[in-house]
């Protein structure tokens, strides 16, 4: 009998210690591969600035570098799904505009009816209402310069 419960003391000894190796290793893994995704992000990042730098140098045309990682950023977000999307500082102001009911100008809508730019309609409380701009109104020039299309 003493013989069997050292066999299984042993037994459960080694598996705990089996058990322990393998719970560190997993969790030595772990943080490996958390520092590996650190390393991968800066090496990205370095990657990027250095095309961003190559394209500076190198393009035939001058280029603004805002502009080029604004549109890095839009491919970017157009790439995760359908629903995400990177906005500039104008198109932001735009969408606060369209959401918040507030817009500047002269506030009527234009379309084109036979061959002419005609209002459609001009929007309560704005500077086209208050001049008396109607629905049907032809606008022929803009700035005393002629409209053209």
């Amino acid at each position: 009998m003493i013989k069997k419960s050292k066999k299984i003391i042993v037994t459960g000894l080694l598996s705990t210690l089996t058990a322990a190796y393998l719970l560190g290793s997993f969790a030595q893994a772990k943080s490996t591969s958390t520092e590996s995704t650190a390393k991968d992000k800066l090496e990205a990042y370095i990657k990027f600035t250095q095309i961003l730098n190559v394209i500076e140098r190198e393009y035939v045309d001058d280029v603004n570098t805002t502009d080029l990682v604004d549109k890095a950023l839009k491919g970017l977000m157009t790439n995760l799904d359908s629903h995400s999307t990177f906005m500039d500082k104008k198109a932001y102001k735009d969408l606060t505009v369209q959401t918040k009911g507030e817009f500047g100008g002269l506030g009527i809508s234009v379309g084109m009816k036979d061959g002419a730019l005609t209002v459609i309609a001009p929007l309560d409380g704005t500077p086209a209402f208050k001049a008396g701009v109607k629905a049907g109104d032809i606008i022929l020039k803009i700035d005393d310069k002629p409209i053209s299309f």
